[in-house]
């Protein structure tokens, strides 16, 4: 039982630090249409980038989060049979 309490609360910190990381992500502060001189569609591709890369990160946080809240579920469920 103690094993479960333990993975609950390594995932839970787990989950806190990805979704740190995916608040953390920069994004382009100007775009441009792609018809400026400067910058054009290289631009979107970047944020397109960024956006995914927050969306895998976000979707490492759901998933440890889910692991942990099935791990205090064992927890109570052991607690509930002892």
């Amino acid at each position: 039982m103690d094993i479960f309490q333990w993975l609950s609360i390594g995932t839970g910190l787990l989950a806190t630090i990805f979704w740190v990381w995916s608040a953390c992500v920069r994004f382009p502060t100007s775009l441009t249409s792609g018809w400026g001189p400067v910058g054009g569609m290289q631009r979107f591709q970047v944020l397109a980038d960024k956006l995914n890369a927050q969306g895998r990160i976000s979707a490492l946080a759901a998933v440890t989060t889910a692991f942990s809240v099935f791990c205090l579920a064992i927890v109570q469920m052991l607690a509930q049979l002892g």
